[in-house]
């Protein structure tokens, strides 16, 4: 029999435009080893690292495997609620506790050990050079520097106060975001540059209670305080903020503060959700608890957040929940009346792409096959003088060998059907 050409993407029809953003939840009933979540991270390979209140989980989008830093009897002791993940450039996992530091070992899969600091000492953010062996520590205590070769650590005498935590500039410089201020330490040098910001801006930035940093592409510096979201660049003399996303968010510790793929921002906090703005601190979208629905954010405190290699957001905290945020674009195809262009039948019943890239859609009154431009049509059905078939009702169609499609219909048996 001949082969005709028809198509049908059209299928789940009216999702196009107004696609749902809906959040997936991973729970402890498929593996997770708990639900309450402190720091997310993804490796090379796109494995994603959890850390949780019973240890590391590793997640790669069907099963976890459990890794455990301490044992068992000292996990409560410990507690994970300060966990950090970082990764170096040679893709090593490294992680910290309150007091310590671990590293992951690919070949012996396992998180050993590597460096504490003093008992009344807390670790909130990590950083490893690129020269690989220099670890610098966000402490209560100010800066550490621990060499990985030489295991010597290091402090800085100039920046002994309380460390909020860490945010790459450029190649030059860290940020360096303390409570009341934000620093840019020279990585090469060692030391902190006095002429990045100027004095009004640091004033401001002084009124500030910091609790996260960031950069985007562009090299605006975000900055996340107590009830207020702020932004500028190093040139300028003034912060820029947005009333109506800090009374939004007022009176409550913005946790993680990070760009996008998209020149988008997004920011947690410690409840009342999670935002997603603009450079200009315009709000694109909230995502806040709804308890009538059951895909929206589970809960409104975000203790991280983390865009991960295909712009998905995940969350967490007592639960951990990630966003698609990769709008899905449906193009609409269905029969027009006195259009021979358009698909021959709106009654489907199979569907299925040939090897050249073509579309054929089984429907009530025969073929349409969409060409791989996806704009025009062709059909087959017992009105094709060139290519007819015996029943209109196509029930099945399926891939047959070499370049052809098998057809089956109702009460007139199967049709194999080339495509060329």
């Amino acid at each position: 029999m001949p082969s005709k050409k028809i198509l049908v993407i059209a299928l789940l029809l009216f999702w196009a435009k107004s696609y749902a953003q809906n959040f997936q939840n991973l729970l402890v009933e498929q593996g997770l080893s708990n639900s309450t979540t402190f720091a997310i991270a993804q490796d090379h390979k796109g494995l994603m690292w959890f850390s949780t209140k019973e240890g590391i989980d590793r997640y790669d989008g069907s099963g976890y495997k459990h890794y455990n830093l301490y044992p068992a009897d000292e996990l409560t002791r410990y507690g994970l609620r300060r966990n950090k993940f970082h990764i170096d450039h040679k893709q090593r996992i490294w992680v910290n506790n309150f007091s310590d530091v671990f590293v992951y070992q690919h070949d012996l899969d396992r998180f050993d050990f590597v460096y504490n600091v003093a008992k009344n000492n807390t670790i909130r953010d990590l950083f490893v050079k690129d020269d690989q062996q220099n670890i610098l520590l966000a402490t209560d205590q100010g800066l550490i520097k621990y060499n990985y070769q030489t295991k010597k650590a290091s402090t800085f005498a100039n920046i002994n106060q309380p460390i909020i935590g860490f945010y790459r500039y450029n190649n030059e410089f860290l940020l360096i975001a303390l409570k009341n201020d934000i620093l840019f330490f020279n990585l090469k040098a060692e030391k902190i540059s006095a002429t990045q910001l100027s004095a009004n801006l640091r004033k401001e930035i002084s009124k500030l209670s910091i609790s996260s940093i960031c950069v985007d592409a562009s090299k605006n510096i975000f900055v996340g305080s107590t009830g207020q979201i702020s932004t500028f660049k190093i040139t300028d003399q003034s912060l820029k903020t947005n009333t109506a996303l800090n009374n939004s968010i007022s009176k409550v510790e913005v946790t993680k503060i990070l760009p996008d793929q998209q020149q988008f921002i997004y920011f947690g906090t410690e409840g009342k959700g999670v935002y997603k703005i603009d450079a200009n601190l315009n709000i694109v979208k909230a995502y806040l608890t709804d308890q009538n629905n059951l895909a929206s954010l589970p809960e409104n405190e975000a203790i991280d957040v983390f865009i991960d290699k295909e712009n998905r957001v995940w969350m967490a905290g007592h639960e951990i929940s990630y966003l698609n945020t990769k709008q899905l674009k449906f193009n609409y195809y269905t029969h027009q009346l006195n259009n021979p262009n358009s698909l021959v039948h709106n009654s489907i019943r199979s569907v299925v792409e040939d090897h050249s890239g073509k579309l054929w859609v089984g429907t009530n009154f025969g073929i349409s096959i969409l060409k791989s431009d996806r704009k025009n049509w062709d059909y087959l059905n017992t009105h094709n003088q060139q290519r007819s078939m015996s029943s209109n009702k196509v029930t099945a169609l399926a891939k047959g060998n070499g370049q052809d499609v098998i057809a089956g219909t109702y009460q007139s048996g199967i049709y194999e059907i080339g495509t060329g």
